[in-house]
């Protein structure tokens, strides 16, 4: 561009000439139009632009486009970041965030794959450490890996063998019917059913007991025990006597009386061969009448079955009432021998209340604030 002062050359961006000082002023461009090149109208834009917004625009294309690159990036290359990240965790034995982890990639490599089998290897620390049932619950979703199914084996034999330690019989052959021929758990089986056989036997509860002893057939005296109970069964239910009409009620190990008189108790019987007996009495039962008999000394009672089932009768015992005594309380003379009066006479004073219980011409209770101070007959 040349001075129109001096026609000298000077600087497009220069505002004043270089050798005579004069103001330049810039040329203004033609308008655009439509015949204008691509690159015309960049120059042209230049031209118009100054060198710090041209500046400025050229950052902010550059930041646009490291963004998009950036975006693109994460997009292709965060799920290998994930599974590096989920194989660095099964690695250190944080199995359930890197199970969780290798479930969120879906179908991405073989991520699948390892999920199953760091929830396999979560099966194993557990097991390891002794959290077999939480070790189960793990490895029966997963059967068919590896060697999942003689993990579990091993993991109810062990959880077996805690429950009997603790004497919880019940679970300890739950565990150990899961693990048939495995080392020594078909005796642990027969050992530990024996135990809950007698353990119910003695709470009274042969019913069960008997289910137990049959699973521990001649183990120890389990075949004793199922001939008890087999005596025992055939006295249950209800037994009457013919001429006084008392009945004797048999269930488990108990003997329930209920007189005819309305008075009733429950004992508990012993087992002699085929007969039960309690205190100086014995009980037969004949096969022949099928008659039951209860033989005290000479005395004999012949007794016949009218229920196969019954409920033991619930223990009554007789209290004879007292006499009213001094220092009773209120309740208490309510329930002696005299219990409520026919009328009562109440003085009260600034020393406190005064009663008196009248029950008849001669009977009379005096009360000093609620307790028996005098009594009159």
């Amino acid at each position: 561009m040349k001075c129109k002062n001096c026609a000298e050359v000077i600087a497009y961006e220069s505002k004043f000439c270089n050798f005579c000082g004069a103001k330049v002023e810039l040329p203004v461009p033609p308008p655009l139009t439509l015949n204008d090149s691509p690159k015309e109208l960049v120059l042209l834009q230049r031209e118009k632009m100054p060198k710090r917004q041209l500046i400025l625009v050229y950052a902010i294309l550059l930041i646009v486009a490291l963004s998009v690159l950036i975006s693109l990036g994460k997009y292709f290359l965060n799920p290998y970041f994930e599974y590096s990240e989920a194989a660095s965790l099964m690695k250190n034995e944080k199995y359930t965030e890197a199970s969780q982890a290798f479930l969120s990639l879906g179908s991405f490599k073989d991520s699948e794959r390892m999920a199953i089998k760091t929830q396999y290897l979560q099966g194993k620390y557990l097991l390891d450490k002794g959290r077999y049932q939480d070790a189960i619950a793990l490895l029966v979703e997963m059967e068919d890996y590896e060697d999942s199914i003689n993990l579990i084996t091993k993991a109810n034999y062990q959880l077996g063998k805690d429950h009997m330690l603790a004497k919880r019989y019940p679970e300890a052959i739950s565990a150990f019917s899961l693990t048939t021929n495995y080392e020594d758990s078909d005796a642990l089986l027969i050992e530990v059913s024996y135990l809950e056989g007698k353990r119910q036997y003695n709470k009274y509860n042969t019913i069960e007991s008997k289910m137990y002893f049959n699973k521990a057939k001649n183990h120890k005296d389990a075949n004793e025990y199922l001939r008890k109970i087999s005596t025992l069964e055939k006295f249950w239910g209800q037994w009457e006597s013919t001429p006084r009409k008392d009945r004797l009620i048999f269930k488990d190990l108990n003997i329930g009386f209920v007189y005819s008189s309305g008075w009733s108790n429950i004992a508990t019987v012993n087992i002699e061969g085929d007969d039960l007996s309690f205190l100086n009495t014995t009980y037969s039962i004949s096969q022949e009448t099928s008659k039951m008999t209860a033989r005290t000394g000479d005395s004999v009672i012949e007794y016949t079955k009218t229920k196969e089932n019954a409920e033991l009768p619930k223990e009554e015992v007789v209290i004879e009432k007292p006499f009213p005594a001094i220092g009773m309380t209120k309740q208490e003379v309510k329930n002696s021998k005299w219990g409520t009066p026919k009328d009562i006479n109440k003085t009260i004073t600034k020393y406190g209340t005064n009663e008196q219980w009248v029950y008849s011409l001669s009977e009379y209770i005096y009360f000093e604030d609620g307790i028996v101070t005098a009594i009159q007959q």
